[in-house]
């Protein structure tokens, strides 16, 4: 094993290696098919009014954007689900410029509401749709996480999807090798991270008293808490670390008896006991959870890793390349402009030692791209992290998969310049 230390970047590519249900244009003709469905559903179901407008609000709209996409990009399909945040926004501003009006103010009031909880049920269906294709059907994606667990000491992993394929190799590689995996729940130093939480009631303090089960959580790293940067620092610094940068399948944001807003993490095994995806649908108004997840464009993108935990997360994400001198790019497309953009940061940053000392060959990282086929051509991946043909970056390319990555020429001189 090595003293080196590697950042992997897992995109939508890892997630179909472990079950090809995952791949984007599945999901959204899955999504597609839920959607377009909803109207007749809710009469069927007897809901609520309420209920049974957001979902021919929903039904409308699916039917509006499906048809003109590319069933590939998934983000062009739920962002279309996650515009509400930004109408949202805009409402607010209005009703600031309108407050003396008071009818106005309350027609603006209900429809914030509505499209809040038009929201929530758009992005469980979204959610629910990924949560359903758990199951894993290759065990090659494991030996792939357990190689790069044996060859680097320190592993930085940054998971771009939602699912928790990743997290659950992860968890079951690092129990049987005894090794602690630290992610944006981790517990430091005598931190309290964990506590319990009503489904009506929200976040519970030891005194509450409740008849029903309560479910536990565990904390999000928030740069609010007096001991922030204890937390960041024990991730940073972890053997091994996950962060997921857009947030995942067990992240909410919730509020405790005092109205407070907490992040929280929430394990999969209790959202489907517990039918949490099917309970927001139903009642998004009574349902205190919020899923913490970035489905939107890029523009409004820009807003929400400004906040938590997405905040943290990207600044774990940038860390993980400054400090690591080998990049394990898996299944990512390039698309992403705020992941492209800390990549060209960090190559720049690199870039600039370079000149400092006229030495840029100790510099500048190993960078190994696992990908599929040859759509991804080696131009554009230098383009999108901030490499020219001049630069000192060694740049690898594995075209036949997860599977074939721990076999193959690119991954044994990967590893053979960690020294």
């Amino acid at each position: 094993m090595t003293q080196r230390r590697v950042m992997m970047l897992s995109g939508n590519g890892l997630s179909i290696a472990d079950n090809a249900d995952l791949r984007l244009d599945s999901l959204t003709s899955a999504l597609r098919e839920k959607f377009i469905g909803l109207s007749d559903d809710s009469r069927k179901d007897g809901e609520s009014q309420e209920l049974s407008e957001m979902n021919d609000v929903l039904s409308a709209l699916a039917q509006d954007v499906f048809p003109g996409c590319d069933l590939n990009d998934f983000e062009q399909i739920v962002g279309a689900f996650g515009v509400e945040e930004g109408r949202m926004e805009l409402l607010s501003a209005i009703a600031q410029v309108t407050d003396r009006n008071t009818e106005m103010g309350e027609h603006i009031a209900r429809v914030q509401k509505f499209l809040k909880a038009l929201q929530k049920v758009a992005t469980a269906h979204i959610l629910e749709t990924i949560d359903e294709r758990h199951r894993s059907t290759n065990n090659e994606v494991s030996a792939f996480i357990s190689g790069v667990i044996e060859e680097f000491e320190q592993r930085s992993f940054i998971n771009l999807n939602y699912d928790n394929r990743l997290m659950w190799r992860l968890l079951g590689l690092c129990k049987s090798k005894g090794i602690e995996l630290q992610d944006l729940a981790t517990q430091a130093g005598n931190l309290k991270a964990r506590g319990t939480f009503d489904l009506c009631l929200g976040l519970l303090d030891k005194k509450s008293k409740i008849e029903k089960k309560a479910i536990q959580y565990f904390s999000l790293v928030d740069s609010s808490e007096d001991d922030y940067a204890v937390r960041i620092k024990a991730i940073r610094e972890a053997k091994t670390s996950l962060v997921h940068l857009h947030g995942s399948l067990g992240f909410f944001k919730t509020e405790d008896t005092d109205g407070v807003t907490h992040h929280i993490k929430v394990t999969v095994k209790d959202i489907r006991d517990n039918k949490l995806w099917e309970r927001m649908r139903k009642r998004p108004n009574d349902f205190k959870l919020s899923p913490l997840v970035i489905l939107s464009s890029q523009n409004l993108k820009r807003n929400l890793i400004s906040q938590e935990p997405f905040k943290s997360a990207y600044l774990l994400f940038e860390h993980a390349l400054a400090d690591s001198d080998h990049w394990l790019i898996v299944g990512y497309s390039f698309r992403d402009e705020e992941v492209n953009k800390r990549f060209k940061q960090e190559i720049l940053r690199r870039k600039s030692l370079s000149e400092q000392d006229d030495d840029s060959s100790k510099h500048m990282p190993t960078v190994l791209i696992v990908t599929y086929g040859d759509e991804l051509e080696e131009e554009v991946v230098r383009c999108e992290l901030g490499a020219d043909v001049n630069d000192d970056l060694e740049l690898l390319f594995e075209r036949d998969g997860v599977g074939k990555t721990l076999k193959g020429d690119a991954w044994k001189s990967f590893v053979q310049s960690a020294g």
